[in-house]
């Protein structure tokens, strides 16, 4: 599974949810975790159609099989469990 985090430096949330994603990434070590800043990459947010941060999508086989809007760690940390 690949789990893409989009986010912006300026949003409090994608701040707070940083470090989360980080030990996530060592607690899960057969799950791939991305960043992907939504400033830099303005064209990709687009394509994905990001509308707010943070955004998380979880790929498995090529297909997007959830997408969080929002800082829901339970919710988050449920699909990783439920998907890797």
């Amino acid at each position: 599974m690949l789990i893409v985090d989009f986010f912006a430096t300026w949003c409090g949330p994608c701040v707070a949810l940083a470090p989360m994603f980080g030990d996530w990434s060592e607690e899960y070590p057969g799950v791939v975790f991305v960043k992907v800043d939504v400033d830099k990459v303005a064209e990709t947010a687009r394509h994905e159609s990001i509308q707010c941060m943070p955004t998380l999508k979880f790929y498995k086989n090529g297909a997007v099989i959830e997408t969080i809007e929002g800082l829901d760690v339970e919710k988050i940390k449920e699909t990783i469990t439920n998907n890797k």
